[in-house]
């Protein structure tokens, strides 16, 4: 059995809906996740993922570079880019990886 971040089984995290959002709200986190693809080979393909610390959102915007430097900037202080994904991610994923970067670029403090 292939288990998810946290030894949650990924069957039981697609049946049940069980994630762990760290008390986070994150509105759009299954359309985000079901967005990602595994682009490893074909190296120019990436996705941006990003969080709006008001009012939850969560999205990503697919994006093509050689380098991987193309971004998109908001001018809104209350999105923050998460990163850049190459790999397929589930929901739990990604709200690991959200989780993560809001503490990283210091928006909130560990729960």
């Amino acid at each position: 059995m292939k288990l998810a971040p946290f030894g949650v089984p990924f069957e039981l995290e697609r049946k049940c809906g069980m994630v762990n959002t760290f008390g986070l709200k994150m509105d759009g986190l299954r359309t985000a996740a079901m967005s990602t693809d595994d682009y490893g080979w074909r190296g120019l393909h990436y996705n941006e993922l990003f969080y709006n610390m008001r009012t939850g959102k969560v999205w990503t915007v697919h994006q093509v570079c050689v380098n991987h430097t193309v971004c998109t900037e908001y001018s809104n202080p209350s999105i923050v880019k998460i990163g850049n994904l190459t790999d397929r991610l589930t929901e739990q994923q990604m709200a690991v990886k959200i989780y993560r970067g809001l503490l990283k670029s210091g928006r909130i403090t560990r729960v």
